[in-house]
C-alpha cells in the first residue's frame, strides 16, 4: 500500500499543474468521489451478501445492520470488506496535499516529509481512517516531490538502489520470522527499492500495464485473495495453517485476474469498469 500511494502522489502531480488557471481543485476531488463511490458501494454490498450467505444465523446478522452501516461508513477498516479504508484514504490525499503544495512555497515542500515522519504519533483516531491517513501521507508526499525531482532521483537510485534492496529484504525477513512491528515508515525502503526493480524493466508491457491498472488491482485483490480463502476453507473445509504457504499463488492470481478481466470487458460497458475500478 505505502508503494500504490507513492505512485498515486506521483502520477497526480505529474498529470495536474496545479498552479495553472486551468485547474479547479474541487472539481477533481468531486469528480473522484463520483469515481471511487460507485466501486465503494458495489464492494461493500458484495461483501455484506456474501457474508449473509454463509452466515449460520442470519437473522442475528441481519438484526446488526445498524452497527454495520456506522462502520462501513465511518470506520470501514472495522467493516466486513475491511480494504475499502483506502478509497478514503486517497480520497483525502487528492483533497488535502494539492491544496498545501499549492499554498506553501515550493522550498518548503520539504517540510512535509517531516509531518509525515511524525504525524502517525499525532492522529490516531480511526474515525474515517484518519489514522490510515497520517500512516500514509509520507508516502503520497515523496510521489509529489518525486514528481519535482525525478532526475536526481533517478540517479541517486540508479547507483544506490540496491541498499534499499537489501534494506527491503531484510525488513521482510524480520517481518516473516515474526520480529516485533515497525513503524509504518519504515517502509519507505520499499519505495526505492521497488524503484529499482522497475528500472530493469523499464520497457515490460506487463509493469505498464500493471501500473496504469493499479487502482482496479488493488480493489480487486482483495475480493479475489478473500474469495479463494472463503471457498477454500468455509466450502471445502479446509485447513487454513497450511494455506498460507499458498499465498503467493493467491497474490498471482489477485495481480493476473484483473489484468484479464479489463482486456475482456468491452469499452461499451462503462458501468461495469468503472466498478472494477477501470479507468
Amino acid at each position: 500500500m505505502q508503494v500504490f500511494f507513492f505512485l498515486a502522489g506521483f502520477l497526480f502531480f505529474y498529470t495536474k499543474d496545479i498552479e495553472s488557471p486551468a485547474y479547479r481543485h474541487w472539481s477533481f476531488v468531486l469528480g473522484k468521489v463520483r469515481k471511487f463511490g460507485k466501486p465503494f458501494i458495489f464492494f461493500s454490498l458484495f461483501f455484506y451478501g456474501m457474508e449473509w450467505a454463509l452466515a449460520d444465523n442470519k437473522s442475528a446478522f441481519i438484526a446488526r445492520w445498524k452497527t454495520d452501516v456506522y462502520q462501513q461508513l465511518f470506520v470501514p477498516y472495522m467493516a466486513y470488506p475491511g480494504f475499502l479504508w483506502f478509497i478514503y484514504v486517497l480520497l483525502m490525499f487528492y483533497a488535502v496535499v494539492p491544496l498545501l503544495a499549492r499554498f506553501l512555497p515550493r522550498r518548503w515542500h520539504w517540510l512535509l516529509l517531516a509531518v509525515g515522519l511524525f504525524l502517525p504519533y499525532f492522529v490516531t483516531t480511526p474515525l474515517l481512517c484518519l489514522n490510515f491517513f497520517a500512516k500514509h501521507f509520507l508516502f503520497f508526499v515523496c510521489g509529489m516531490l518525486y514528481c519535482r525531482h525525478k532526475n536526481n532521483v533517478d540517479l541517486h537510485i540508479s547507483r544506490w538502489g540496491w541498499l534499499f534492496l537489501v534494506a527491503m529484504g531484510g525488513w521482510l525477513v524480520w517481518a516473516l520470522c515474526g520480529g516485533f512491528r515497525l513503524p509504518t515508515w519504515v517502509a519507505v525502503v520499499a519505495v526505492p527499492a521497488m524503484m529499482k526493480v522497475s528500472s530493469r524493466f523499464a520497457g515490460s508491457a506487463f509493469l505498464q500495464r500493471a501500473g496504469r491498472t493499479s487502482f482496479a488491482i488493488y480493489l480487486q485483490n482483495m475480493t479475489i485473495i478473500g474469495g479463494i480463502y472463503v471457498i477454500l476453507t468455509r466450502v471445502l473445509h479446509l485447513d487454513a495453517s497450511t494455506l498460507k504457504w499458498c499465498m503467493p499463488l493467491f497474490v498471482a492470481a489477485a495481480v493476473g485476474l484483473p489484468l484479464v478481466l479489463e482486456q475482456l470487458l468491452p469499452r461499451r460497458w462503462r458501468l461495469s469498469r468503472e466498478i472494477l475500478g477501470y479507468q
